[in-house]
């Protein structure tokens, strides 16, 4: 049983050779489609048209190109400028491009409210400075017990609310961009002027 069972994995194996070792019918086919949309010109079209052909290599773009275009400024560099009231610009210190920093003058805008706002800031500063004396006065007399309680008690009524004002008049004239130096330095020209710098 065994020279039978070792006959037929011979013949097994044979019959597996024979069948790798068969003819391959799969024919390849060496053509190649052409393009039926490409253009063939003769030797005589290609000299009568100046037809040159180059083969393609990387080097230095020469010449130049004219091509409209707009050149824009850096948009994180750039800042647009305004003021909180109204006016007319009536100086400008500063050409488009300019380098400026923090704190440079650009301009100096001119109007009436300008005028109004200051004149507001340095009477809230005076009324305040007159009231703050009279209340340091009636307190000290409290003190002494040499004044009444209702005059210290009307001192300091008037003393706080024009301290109120105050504080609104000096923020008013902050958010506009000026600050109490501005306001000092123009109020010893003897007038206070309509006119606001606006800076960087």
């Amino acid at each position: 049983m065994s020279k039978r069972f070792a006959f037929l994995i011979l013949i097994s194996f044979a019959a597996g050779l024979l069948s790798g070792c068969g003819n391959d019918t799969e024919l390849h086919n060496d053509e190649h489609t052409e393009y039926t949309d490409a253009v063939k010109l003769t030797e005589e079209s290609i000299k009568q048209i100046g037809l040159r052909t180059e083969i393609t290599s990387l080097k230095p773009l020469s010449g130049f190109m004219s091509i409209p275009a707009k050149v824009l400024a850096d948009q994180d560099k750039e800042a647009y400028v305004g003021s909180l009231i109204q006016g007319r610009v009536s100086k400008v210190f500063v050409k488009a491009g300019d380098y400026v920093k923090k704190g440079d003058e650009l301009m100096q805008v001119e109007g009436l409210e300008v005028g109004v706002i200051k004149a507001a800031y340095l009477t809230a500063k005076a009324s305040l400075e007159y009231l703050k004396q009279n209340y340091e006065r009636q307190k000290s007399l409290i003190e002494q017990n040499a004044g009444s309680q209702k005059s210290f008690n009307e001192a300091r009524a008037e003393y706080e609310k024009a301290l109120a004002e105050y504080t609104a008049e000096d923020k008013k004239i902050h958010s506009i961009g000026l600050d109490d130096d501005d306001i000092i330095n123009e109020t010893r020209d003897e007038h206070t002027s309509g006119t606001l710098p606006v800076k960087a």
